[in-house]
């Protein structure tokens, strides 16, 4: 009894030290500024940033206690980079644009589905994809490289209701 009191009192000095040094409202963004002090990346640095001193112990074990870290390393968030799915899906289009531009011009091809799938579309919404690929297709290869598509990309699907939410990896 006496341990599992002592862990919800070290929780609940965390969540007040973490709510205290928290930035304000309007100032947070989940991928960060890419600074971070010695607990490296993760919800740690989001919360304390380069802040030296114990603090960084603190940013550290919370990293360490509910997986954040793993989690932004893959994603791209908590200042961790620019993610495992981004660097796949620019790889891909750096390497597949001209193609994919074709494709995507007629509505339909592997490479559309290819796109799709790195997106994390599921196969439901494949064909939907590809109309609304189609129908933005000016404004999505506007850019000349992968990046610049992939950020119009996610643009468009923002505005769209049929695939918000129902690809996963943008």
């Amino acid at each position: 009894m006496r341990s599992v009191l002592g862990c919800r009192a070290a929780i609940w000095s965390i969540f007040c030290l973490l709510s205290t040094t928290a930035p304000a409202a309007g100032q947070f963004n989940v991928y960060g500024d890419g600074k971070y002090g010695v607990a490296g990346c993760g919800l740690g640095s989001l919360i304390f940033g380069t802040k030296p001193g114990v603090v960084q112990i603190v940013a550290a074990t919370f990293n360490d206690i509910s997986g954040n870290q793993t989690f932004g390393i893959t994603t791209g968030t908590s200042n961790c980079g620019t993610g495992i799915f981004k660097a796949e899906q620019v790889g891909f289009l750096d390497n597949n644009l001209a193609s994919l531009k074709k494709e995507s011009a007629q509505g339909h091809g592997d490479m559309v589905v290819a796109y799709a799938t790195l997106l994390g579309c599921d196969t439901t919404s494949l064909s939907r994809f590809a109309q609304i690929l189609q129908a933005n297709h000016a404004a999505v290869f506007a850019g000349s490289t992968g990046e610049a598509v992939l950020e119009s990309t996610a643009a468009m699907m923002v505005r769209e209701p049929d695939l918000h939410g129902r690809c996963g990896k943008i």
